[in-house]
């Protein structure tokens, strides 16, 4: 497998894994917070459509406001979008930013509770004390890939049909064709 499917694949395990099981952790998926010259802050993340000025923010909202959570991933999808992240380190291997989109289902309050489709959208980039083997904070210096650009959206809440009226939706798209 190429490294940028092994790194989608990698982040999406774990990120959602601590989303579910370890919220004090959310952090360490995060790059350091700045802005750059042209005034774009990084990370940037938008919450179905609201601006999250910090990661800080991020991982205290969620910490705080979200109820338990169950995640279940299906669709990973991931493309190369530079080849070389940080000019000064080598190219190749794991100093690519890469592009993730994922996909697939969550269990709000416990495993019954309401299902809710999401779709995201990562910038995912090299962490440099990785490359480098330099140590960051606590925790971080494991992660190889950090969040630079995360878009969250919850898009529908299903809630539970009888028999007939699933037997309704097939009949209404019988009556289409």
């Amino acid at each position: 497998m190429l490294t940028c499917q092994l790194a989608a694949l990698d982040f999406s395990r774990s990120f959602y894994s601590v989303l579910d099981n370890d919220r004090k952790s959310i952090l360490n998926f995060y790059v350091e917070s700045s802005t750059t010259p042209d005034g774009t802050r990084r990370p940037t993340i938008v919450w179905n459509g609201n601006d999250i000025p910090t990661a800080e923010e991020f991982a205290s909202m969620y910490r705080e406001r979200m109820p338990l959570t169950k995640h279940t991933v299906g669709c990973v999808d991931c493309q190369i979008i530079n080849n070389r992240y940080h000019p000064d380190l080598r190219s190749g291997g794991s100093n690519v930013s890469i592009s993730v989109v994922i996909s697939g289902n969550v269990r709000l309050v416990d495993e019954w509770g309401p299902l809710h489709e999401f779709n995201e959208r990562f910038i995912l980039v090299p962490n440099r004390q990785a490359i480098s083997r330099r140590h960051g904070p606590p925790g971080q210096h494991k992660r190889t890939w950090m969040i630079a650009f995360q878009n969250v959206r919850y898009r529908t809440v299903h809630e539970e049909m009888s028999t007939d009226e699933m037997n309704g939706i097939q009949m209404d798209v019988d009556d289409m064709a």
